[in-house]
């Protein structure tokens, strides 16, 4: 019932950088009104990664999100995103911490 949200989005076959997604995205967002307020490289399934945190109002709301978006070496891009209430992205941020630092990716034989 909480207001706290978690997605995982993938896409097979990019032809960008891993910065380049990671910019455009920031950029998309800054014209709903959105505001990065820290990009910095992390790692994330040991693999070279970005730790986006936005805030912003959408439909009147305060929202805070943290993403983390990485790209493997096939190809194939992941933004793991936690929040939207900003006091429950705060609270729970150890807990989304371990969530990080336990992801494991299943690759194909």
């Amino acid at each position: 019932t909480e207001m706290l949200g978690f997605t995982i989005l993938h896409i097979d076959n990019v032809e960008m950088t891993l910065k380049q997604i990671v910019d455009q995205s920031n950029a998309d967002g800054s014209t709903y009104g959105l505001k990065v307020i820290e990009c910095t490289p992390t790692k994330v399934c040991g693999m070279s990664a970005y730790k986006t945190v936005i805030v912003g109002k959408i439909m009147d709301r305060k929202i805070k999100n943290a993403s983390y978006s990485f790209l493997t070496n096939q190809g194939t891009f992941y933004n793991i995103k936690f929040g939207n209430d900003p006091e429950l992205l705060d609270k729970n941020s150890l807990l989304i911490s371990r969530i990080i630092s336990s992801f494991k990716l299943n690759t194909p034989d």
